[in-house]
């Protein structure tokens, strides 16, 4: 997993670097600039911009590199060469040594040359600011990057899009926009704010050589999943194991409206792979659905076989297709004060915990819930913009005080079991259609069914079923929730084959 930082636990782990461990700081500045060298393998004709500070002593190091590599560079600074850091001073002092000609920028002087520069040159480096930026953008910085915005050349921001806050990931008021940020060791926090993705443009974290042990001593147990981490969760089903094996996932979903999520929910529990699978649903759907559903059994939710399953099943998933109802409560308060096993709610099984989150706190059984913005909006009384904002805080709170592992769903979707937070980065917009949510509620729920922790699960469930969404995206172009359901098998088998 990366770690996903503040700005000011970054700036901790390179103080730890330099002044515990005695890393020298020119030696992490050459780590990084030769951890970018292989992203301008096929690239030429290349404008490097520097500011005053550690991010354009980058600059400066990789014009330098650049060069020795036979590449058409040019190099501008923003700024006079006073007051600037050590290792900045370092690199600028090399570059004259090598007669490497720098364009000095100022409110009076070469902004033109600039300005023809950017126009002509096919691949633009933004090195002006870093992660220690807390103004807001003006003067001569203010119109350097409104011109390099203009430009059409291929923009790459080293470590982070100059003049976005790495915290928020929103613009102190100029940022640049760019096809590709390069940033180094950890991923920063602003950079999970949907705001910062129209700046940050494709993103790519780079290894400088920080020991994991520094990682450890500054991580704020905050983390980006990784196809590693996830895929060895999947559970091995060895030759001689049975359908029993594989646990009894009882689906809770459907009404008279909603006939498609039942379906749905209990067909990506069957293909990810639970040994048995029952939907209990509203009585009226009960004939097709039964003749949909060949591999799962279906019953009445109203019936008094019903209140028995319950006790058998080793997972329930609650809610999806369901309505907000008395009705419905009923049905989770008699889950929730009965049931010992794993619990997935989702969909209408959140909404009626509005005003009714107490009832969490009197379970016997794990929690899963996995609500979208608007829902986590209704239970917690704030507004989908604050949710939307402070997502991370939001989801480990709210995991930690009601002792359950809750699931936020959006691009970047937050997972947190009230310890540590995971943020999944698979999914993309392609997946953007109905029956999406119904679709991961059960997967997760079939993982639990074979024996991985609820935590655990959710994590590889919410990463499984954005990667095929992403695979799939790349020959379709809508992928609906019954794509995903129909390519489980393949998929997860793709994922136990990487690793046998």
């Amino acid at each position: 997993m990366i770690e996903i930082l503040t700005s000011k636990s970054s700036r901790e782990m390179d103080k730890i670097s330099i002044d515990k461990w005695g890393i020298p700081s020119i030696l992490l500045m050459e780590n990084a600039v030769f951890s970018l060298l292989k992203h301008f393998k096929d690239l030429d004709d290349i404008l490097i911009i520097c500011g005053p500070g550690n991010n354009g002593g980058d600059g400066l190091a990789l014009t330098r590199h650049l060069l020795n590599l036979n590449k058409r560079v040019r190099v501008f600074i923003a700024a006079d060469t006073s007051g600037k850091t050590s290792d900045f001073n370092t690199n600028f002092r090399l570059l004259e040594c090598l007669k490497v000609e720098i364009i000095l920028l100022s409110e009076d002087k070469n902004l033109s040359v600039f300005k023809k520069s950017i126009n002509e040159c096919k691949v633009l480096v933004d090195c002006i600011f870093g992660t220690g930026l807390n103004r807001n953008i003006d003067g001569i910085y203010s119109k350097l990057i409104n011109e390099i915005n203009k430009s059409k050349a291929y923009k790459i921001s080293i470590d982070i899009p100059s003049g976005l806050c790495s915290d928020t990931g929103v613009p102190l008021g100029e940022a640049i926009i760019s096809d590709k940020t390069i940033t180094f060791q950890s991923i920063k926090k602003g950079f999970i704010n949907y705001e910062a993705l129209d700046y940050i443009g494709e993103l790519i974290v780079e290894n400088i050589g920080i020991p994991n042990e520094i990682e450890k001593e500054v991580s704020e147990s905050i983390w980006m999943l990784e196809e590693k981490d996830v895929k060895n969760l999947i559970p091995k089903r060895k030759r001689h194991y049975h359908k029993g094996k594989f646990g009894r996932v009882c689906v809770v979903a459907g009404s008279n409206r909603y006939s498609g999520a039942a379906y749905l929910s209990t067909q990506a529990a069957v293909k990810a792979g639970a040994g048995l699978v029952y939907l209990y649903t509203d009585k009226t759907l009960k004939p097709s659905l039964d003749s949909k559903l060949t591999e799962a059994m279906v019953g009445d939710y109203e019936s008094e076989e019903f209140k028995e399953i319950i006790d058998k099943s080793d997972v329930i998933v609650f809610g999806p297709g369901l309505e907000n109802t008395v009705e419905t409560l009923d049905k989770l308060k008699l889950i929730l004060e009965t049931f010992k096993g794993n619990l997935l709610i989702d969909a209408d099984g959140i909404n009626v915990l509005e005003n009714n989150l107490s009832l969490l706190h009197k379970c016997k059984c794990k929690v899963v819930m996995t609500p979208h913005p608007g829902e986590m909006s209704r239970i917690t009384g704030k507004s989908i913009r604050y949710v939307n904002e402070n997502r991370i805080e939001l989801v480990k709170k709210f995991s930690k005080e009601y002792n359950i592992v809750l699931l936020l769903k959006g691009l970047y979707t937050v997972i947190s079991d009230g310890n540590g937070v995971c943020v999944n980065p698979t999914g993309n917009s392609a997946m953007a259609s109905g029956g999406m949510g119904d679709t991961l509620s059960g997967i997760i729920g079939a993982l639990m069914g074979q024996g991985v922790d609820v935590f655990q699960a959710t994590k590889l469930g919410a990463y499984l079923h954005g990667y095929i969404g992403e695979k799939l995206s790349k020959i379709m172009y809508i992928v609906n929730a019954s794509n995903i359901v129909e390519n489980l098998p393949l998929f997860l088998k793709e994922f136990v084959s990487k690793d046998e």
